[in-house]
């Protein structure tokens, strides 16, 4: 067994034998390459093949389909609300704006999966996705976050943009 590595499969939090996560790290590396390219219509069959292993230890690892896509992309989530948080601190408006977006857009033209996963609802969502959903809230929010402090370029401008 290898220390300190737990098992995310189950509450008793056991730890993996090392071959259980080397496979799990085959299979969420090929998941990353898999659902890059071909974004989140990827089958599970098609991420197994790439890792090189079976089908069942596939399943054994990642029972659905969406604990593959929260273990895949938690870490890029985490990203993404970094993104935001970093284009608020900025005091210019417009930059603010222009850098998220082009932030944003780098980050989802690099992985078609992750593009999947911004606009995808997952019913059963996952806490980062939550977190992640928390973070970002102020940009979208009209009612909360920094106010831009330049003037806007038309008085019909919605309030929430000036």
């Amino acid at each position: 067994m290898t220390p300190g590595v737990q098992n995310p499969d189950g509450p008793a939090a056991q730890p993996l034998r090392s071959d259980a996560e080397r496979n799990r790290e085959r299979i969420t590396a090929a998941a990353r390459t898999v659902f890059a390219q071909d974004g989140l219509n990827a089958s599970m069959a098609s991420v197994a093949r790439e890792a090189g292993v079976g089908i069942a230890t596939m399943f054994r690892r990642f029972p659905t389909k969406a604990e593959l896509v929260d273990a895949v992309f938690s870490g890029r989530m985490g990203a993404y609300a970094d993104a935001v948080t970093t284009a608020l601190e900025d005091p210019d408006p417009w930059h603010r704006f222009v850098g998220y977006i082009e932030t944003a857009c780098a980050m989802q033209a690099a992985d078609n999966g992750f593009a999947d996963v911004l606009t995808t609802t997952f019913p059963t969502a996952r806490p980062w996705s939550s977190a992640a959903t928390r973070r970002t809230r102020p940009w979208s929010s009209s009612s909360t976050g920094p106010r831009p402090q330049a003037g806007c370029a038309r008085t019909s401008t919605p309030r929430t943009w000036c």
